[in-house]
């Protein structure tokens, strides 16, 4: 007997083609399903060959897209079995006709769940029917395909399948099947294992069973998931349900049994916008927050203005990645704290990471992905990522990510193990989606230098020294001094909370919290200040190390003029603009217009390692001595004009 002619495709789960009884190889790229995918569920239904181009090939131009169509359809056409039989090509569009037997399973679920609905006053045979469609459903539709084009259909899918498993338990149960309604509930749940009316449910039959110890193991597993992923307790009746299996009377708990079931086996969205007794998971259910290490911000003042920013950026211009930029000690941790507790209302999904221990990105994506995906996506990539940031409004705040830069060399540069972090956040910057990433650094990375711009969804905010921070704080310590004293500390440290913290610290215990006792001394670098550079200059490169001595000697503001009349000759043109961009992007240095200066407090720290290992690390024909005389001099000119 001759083999079938039919060709059949599976959709759901992976790709399966064949062709009497035959596999057909030849379609393991993800291009190639994609197209196949959106062909045969498109059936008979002719496509622009314009459309289909910029569908699946959108960043790059017209005719480079159209070529690529053209390849794909010839080699669809050498792996499909006479494929001139399926596949109707012409000049503008393209048709999947089959002319042989062919079948495809979302096809053949979705008939079975139509007859399944045509037979409701046939239990038995729409019992039927719902089994055989759930059986056809092998995993979400194509789950190799991340396009945007398939999401709408995977999840409508996915819908269909939730409810025929809702119908055929409801079905079983009044059939007095309870041990076949506990599978297909059980099923359910291992789909959508948030569905708290689901639980309800499972405990209802595992009671009907006899099975009282299943039915409260379920509720604890309830319980331990609602509140690790939403961080919320079931509801009102799922609660008094179980409180009536702990009482063990049978009376009242069958009562419960009766009550319940009038909550019906639901969907969940349903059950929330239909029943007034889960007001707790109506308001929450949507909201996921997990704050990992983020500050405590009870106490932050000021920055309204920096905040203000950010909530534009991300709320009315829609950015999708913000960075916050400053040398470390001024506060953008607990402004990124602040604004993210401000705009968690407004996202889905809150994810707070620090990266002070320099994660590696598979970690950090394996801790993020099923945190935003609801435990649904057990592939951990950055396609993956941007597929999830596309489903819900996500915040994801990522704090000191200048742990995962090289030390010695210019800053923002990535070690080698971190550089897959360069691809997230470029994807993230470029990727259409309604998520958001919001970084701190004391670095600014390579990706965002190309990306960011006034009218881009890519965004740098410099955070510098707040005098109302600052203030705050002096306050909060309860030092004592006049206003102009308060000022006169806070502008010596350029207004860093941080150092500002360390060094009230000093006053309080050494001068009796006396501000005018300390300013006297004139002291700048106490030890937790050089302590807190060390770690900053110790990442800069040599030529780095130049400029900022040479600026630390030049006392004040210096011109680029007068820089490339002492430092490029002994490194050239281009190192040196490269140094001042890489010290700008630390924020050890800033620029006005064609000068350049640092901050006073940071001055007296390279000036203080003027000693004779730090002249040994310079070239040999740097001379601390003429650099000085050059200094005095050129201040000595500009006071005689």
């Amino acid at each position: 007997m001759r083999p079938s002619r039919q060709l059949r495709i599976c959709l759901f789960g992976h790709l399966r083609v064949t062709f009497e009884n035959q596999p057909i190889d030849g379609f393991q790229a993800d291009r190639h399903q994609s197209l196949l995918a959106y062909f045969v569920l498109r059936a008979r239904s002719p496509q622009p060959r314009s459309q289909l181009a910029a569908l699946f090939w959108p960043n790059i131009s017209d005719t480079k897209a159209k070529t690529n169509l053209r390849r794909e359809l010839h080699r669809m056409k050498q792996v499909l079995p006479e494929p001139d039989q399926f596949l109707r090509v012409t000049t503008k569009t393209i048709l999947w006709q089959p002319q042989l037997p062919f079948w495809l399973d979302v096809t053949e679920f979705e008939t079975n769940l139509e007859q399944a609905a045509e037979a409701k006053h046939n239990p038995a045979a729409q019992v039927q029917k719902l089994q055989e469609a759930i059986s056809l459903y092998q995993g979400g539709l194509l789950l190799t395909c991340y396009d945007d084009w398939i999401e709408p259909i995977r999840g409508r899918l996915q819908k269909r399948m939730i409810t025929a498993l809702v119908d055929l338990s409801r079905l079983l149960r009044e059939m007095g099947d309870y041990r076949g309604a506990i599978a297909y509930m059980q099923q359910l749940l291992q789909l959508d294992p948030l569905n708290e009316s689901g639980y309800l449910s499972l405990m209802q039959l595992h009671l009907q069973q006899g099975e009282r110890a299943s039915a409260l193991q379920v509720y604890h597993q309830c319980m331990n998931m609602l509140r690790s992923e939403m961080g919320i307790a079931p509801s009102d009746p799922t609660r008094r349900f179980y409180e009536k299996l702990l009482l063990n009377d049978v009376s009242t708990v069958q009562e419960a049994v009766v009550g319940a079931s009038r909550i019906d086996l639901t969907l969940l969205d349903e059950s929330l916008s239909s029943s007034s007794e889960m007001p707790q998971i109506a308001s929450q259910a949507n909201r996921w927050v997990d704050w990992g290490e983020a500050p405590d911000i009870k106490f932050f003042y000021g920055r309204a203005e920096e905040a203000s920013i950010l909530q534009d950026w991300v709320m009315q211009q829609q950015c999708r990645l913000v960075v916050l930029l400053g040398i470390g000690g001024m506060g953008k941790t607990h402004l990124a704290a602040k604004v993210a507790h401000d705009l968690q209302p407004k996202y889905d999904f809150v994810f707070w990471r620090s990266l002070r221990n320099a994660p590696l990105l598979d970690d950090l994506l394996a801790d993020l992905i099923p945190f935003i995906s609801r435990q649904q996506e057990s592939t951990y990539s950055t396609p993956r990522l941007i597929h999830w940031l596309r489903q819900s409004r996500c915040l994801v705040i990522l704090d000191g990510m200048e742990t995962l830069f090289k030390s010695g060399e210019s800053s923002g540069r990535y070690q080698a193990q971190y550089e897959s972090y360069s691809e997230l956040f470029s994807m993230v910057g470029q990727a259409s989606h309604k998520s958001c990433f919001l970084l701190t650094s004391r670095e600014k990375p390579m990706e965002i230098t190309m990306l960011e711009g006034e009218h881009l969804a890519v965004r740098m905010l410099p955070v510098g020294g707040s005098s109302e921070v600052s203030l705050a704080l002096l306050e909060r310590k309860q030092l004592e001094g006049t206003q102009a004293e308060k000022e006169q500390l806070c502008n010596r440290y350029a207004c860093s909370p941080l150092i500002l913290q360390k060094i009230s610290i000093v006053i309080c215990d050494v001068f009796s919290g006396q501000i005018a006792l300390f300013l006297e001394e004139d002291v700048l670098l106490l030890k937790e200040v050089k302590h807190f550079l060390d770690h900053q200059f110790e990442r800069l490169t040599l030529i780095e190390k130049t400029v900022m001595t040479w600026l630390a000697i030049a006392q004040d503001q210096a011109s680029l003029e007068n820089l490339k009349a002492d430092v490029q000759p002994l490194y050239g043109n281009t190192a040196l603009i490269d140094a001042l961009e890489s010290l700008c992007g630390r924020s050890l240095i800033k620029q006005q217009g064609n000068t350049y200066t640092q901050h006073p407090f940071i001055t007296a720290y390279v000036m203080s390692h003027l000693n004779e290992p730090l002249r040994k690390a310079l070239p040999y024909s740097v001379h601390i001595e003429t650099l000085l005389s050059r200094a005095v001099s050129r201040r000595s000119s500009r006071k005689v004009d």
